[in-house]
């Protein structure tokens, strides 16, 4: 399955930091990360990695990075700036096998983490439904998309494509989400268990203090735009 990463050149540090979590938690995972760059530099080829050059801007990033991919075939959406410190993989490869043997095309994508926010009321349509002999609670349109999940092409190329052309930085792409309307058949649903954390690798360009910690636990150098500041975790779930 394509995992398709947002990430920028600078960030590549991130990136690679996310991907080696995955292979610590997920030996022999099912992934192989498609990985926009500008600078050929930035690439270290590997069997679970896939490199596409793509324009600089975040919006045309990500519509090229999908260029070739069907609407209706399922991805997963993991960007660098967040990365996992666990993950229930037994269930996980079963969701995603159940996935890519779904003939609904309205069911558009699954979270396997209640974050915090997905413990609250008015991120849920109050449906639920039974799957697969799990409860799936339906989310809102877009809440929490920015936490890596099994999702449908068709639903990152829509939120995509109502994002402007400009886009100054990527921390105004969180309440642009929620001004649009999510198409009604592209349904996403979250877990009622929890199947995976995660933890956000940095906030407003800071490095939060337990990516720092992962990282030099990893044996990564420390970025250069670093400058002895980190900032608390917030609580992602």
């Amino acid at each position: 399955m394509k995992a398709i990463v947002l990430t920028y050149d600078r960030n590549a540090i991130l990136t690679d930091h996310m991907i080696a979590c995955y292979r610590d938690l997920w030996p022999g995972h099912p992934f192989i990360f498609r990985i926009p760059y500008q600078n050929p530099d930035r690439c270290s080829p590997a069997i679970d990695l896939e490199y596409r050059k793509t324009p600089g801007d975040i919006k045309n990033t990500v519509l090229q990075l999908l260029v070739d991919l069907p609407d209706d075939e399922w991805i997963y959406w993991c960007i660098d700036d967040r990365y996992p410190v666990f993950l229930d993989t037994v269930a996980l490869c079963h969701f995603m096998q159940l996935l890519e043997r779904e003939s609904d095309n309205s069911f558009s994508g699954l979270l396997c983490c209640r974050a915090a926010t997905m413990q609250r009321e008015n991120q849920l349509t109050g449906f639920s439904c039974q799957r697969w002999e799990i409860t799936l609670l339906e989310r809102k349109n877009y809440f929490r998309i920015w936490v890596h999940q099994f999702v449908r092409v068709k639903v990152i190329r829509n939120l995509f494509l109502g994002f402007p052309d400009v886009i100054a930085r990527a921390g105004l792409m969180d309440p642009m989400k929620n001004s649009l309307i999510r198409p009604s058949d592209h349904n996403l649903y979250v877990t009622e268990q929890d199947h995976a954390h995660f933890e956000e690798s940095s906030i407003k360009g800071v490095l939060t203090e337990r990516c720092m910690t992962s990282l030099m636990d990893r044996g990564f150098e420390i970025p250069e735009w670093f400058q002895n500041q980190t900032v608390p975790n917030p609580d992602l779930g």
